[in-house]
């Protein structure tokens, strides 16, 4: 999910998974992400009802709804939505809808669990990416699950970027705007910075990465990309 005016267009879906998920520090990438997400959905019900917010061409959506997870995928390009259906055609518990995360068409308490990774920081600003945090807390069920994940405003170290930066307090304050929300996780990643990552040669990924998660374990606050856990009442 992008700037409105700059939506991912037919030409950059093409070739999106190409230039993102090929590389092992890109597969790595994906793989620490997809943990993260797998520890919010500890617990939970295979059967529970599942929104993406900014599904991309469907990486996340593929591998929950193999899984049994009742998956609503939304995003705002119809490219990257085709992609997306594309590769879940043969899975029959997905549907993929054309909206913008910060006007879901759906009625409060709609999902078990609501979730979005790598959407917030590309949206136009930090307004924008508080009001999509906003609406993903408004369809959480009773019971269910919130993972919202950010680039850290917090740390201390950052290298000038055009990726915006949330903090802690400001999703906190934004999620418990809605009555019943509480905090069940705060996890980081990247405690390195992506771009030391990059500048790695691929024979230390592995070292690096099992360096990289014991400091984040320790140090969340430090890492470039957090993710905040939450359960509603």
């Amino acid at each position: 999910m992008r700037l409105r005016s700059t939506a991912y267009t037919k030409n950059q879906a093409e070739v999106y998974d190409e230039k993102r998920f090929v590389t092992k520090r890109d597969i790595l990438f994906h793989q620490m992400e997809l943990e993260h997400l797998w520890y919010g959905l500890l617990g939970t019900s295979v059967d529970s009802m599942v929104l993406e917010v900014g599904c991309g061409t469907g990486r996340f959506t593929k591998i929950l709804a193999e899984s049994g997870y009742a998956v609503t995928s939304v995003d705002p390009s119809p490219a990257m939505l085709e992609k997306a259906r594309e590769k879940c055609a043969d899975i029959s518990n997905v549907r993929f809808i054309e909206c913008w995360g910060d006007d879901l068409p759906f009625a409060d308490g709609t999902f078990d669990v609501v979730y979005s990774i790598r959407v917030l920081n590309q949206t136009e600003s930090k307004p924008k990416a508080l009001s999509i945090v906003r609406e993903m807390a408004r369809v959480v069920a009773n019971g269910g699950r919130l993972i919202i994940e950010y680039v850290n405003s917090e740390r201390i170290a950052k290298i000038p970027s055009k990726a915006v930066r949330l903090s802690r307090t400001q999703v906190h304050q934004v999620v418990c705007e809605i009555d019943g929300f509480s905090e069940i996780g705060y996890k980081g990643i990247l405690f390195g910075s992506m771009t030391l990552m990059n500048a790695a040669p691929e024979c230390v990924y592995e070292p690096w990465r099992s360096i990289d998660a014991a400091l984040s374990m320790l140090m969340p606050s430090m890492c470039s990309r957090c993710y905040l856990y939450y359960r509603k009442s």
